[in-house]
């Protein structure tokens, strides 16, 4: 048993080194075998190979397996035909390469058929390369749309004004305006990053807090926009500490007006429940100095921490 147990191992390292693709192979196209019949994959680097893991065949069976240009409807010229037997599994588990006159022909659209089987191939997606929240908007590419919800949450709506793929990053300290002068504007607590397809609208909850606070707390019957001015440098240091994000709700918001308001130790607005609320205590006051520090902030440079 023991020897079989052996065997076998061996067996599964020889296959998996067999379907180990080269260091420096990149994956060109994938197709699905049929609708349930496994995967192949076209690997192009120092060599192009074909890969196949195909399953639920019958056991033992010997299948034709051809590559050709085109697709699986309109098939174009050969590229290579093989005839391969499945295992006693009913997989077909094997990667080889093939010949330059071959690899020449290789270029998208392509098929693989296994006996009757047919996949195309399809080219990998490529995530589109991120562009900044605001330079998006700024170029025309992305329109924003927000209504308040609370003091820690605002809701947005990206709409996408290209005919291709982006991939939108909202930077911690990205501050939204509300349309109304009385309340409060907001900003980001941390980085958030979406995927729009073309012409594509997206709704998303982003984690704010308030960035003026003797102003109005927002609700939803409030909207917001996207203020392009660039953001507060020392904000951007603050929400940046890695501590940071692990602090209480008073502490962030705290430690944000102590940068946007520089209140006295005594000036601050109260946070609290039901209507009842509190400015800093001392401990909170620490912690708040050690992040300023941690920021590369000044806090002989901020009223309440002199």
């Amino acid at each position: 048993m023991k020897g079989m147990a052996l065997v076998a191992a061996v067996i599964a390292m020889l296959a998996m080194a067999l379907l180990a693709p080269p260091v420096d192979a990149v994956t060109m196209g994938t197709a699905r075998i049929g609708s349930s019949y496994g995967e192949a994959k076209i690997l192009v680097g120092t060599s192009t190979r074909l890969s196949i893991a195909a399953k639920n065949f019958p056991a033992r069976t010997v299948y034709t397996v051809v590559l050709r240009r085109g697709s699986c409807s309109t098939p174009g010229a050969l590229v290579v035909s093989r005839r391969l037997t499945t295992s006693s599994y009913g997989r077909i588990t094997t990667s080889f390469a093939l010949t330059a006159s071959q690899a020449r022909l290789v270029k998208l659209p392509m098929s693989i058929k296994v006996g009757t089987r047919c996949g195309s191939f399809k080219a990998p997606v490529v995530p589109p390369p991120p562009i900044e929240f605001r330079s998006a908007v700024a170029a025309g590419k992305v329109t924003v749309g927000g209504r308040g919800i609370n003091l820690q949450q605002l809701e947005i709506t990206l709409t996408s004004q290209v005919d291709q793929a982006l991939q939108v990053v909202i930077e911690p300290a990205t501050v939204f305006r509300p349309s109304a002068a009385t309340t409060q504007p907001m900003t980001t607590l941390g980085a958030q990053a979406v995927t729009l397809a073309p012409r594509e609208g997206k709704t998303l909850t982003l984690e704010v807090a308030c960035a003026s606070m003797h102003l109005d707390q927002p609700g939803s019957s409030d909207q917001f926009g996207l203020d392009t001015t660039p953001s507060s440098s020392a904000l951007v240091a603050l929400l940046k500490v890695p501590d940071f994000a692990g602090q209480t709700f008073r502490v962030r918001q705290f430690a944000i007006w102590t940068i946007t308001d520089n209140p006295t130790r005594t000036g601050y607005v109260g946070l609290g429940s039901f209507g009842i609320g509190s400015g800093p205590r001392d401990e909170e006051f620490a912690v708040i100095r050690q992040l300023f520090v941690k920021a590369g902030l000044d806090p002989t440079a901020y009223l309440a921490l002199t």
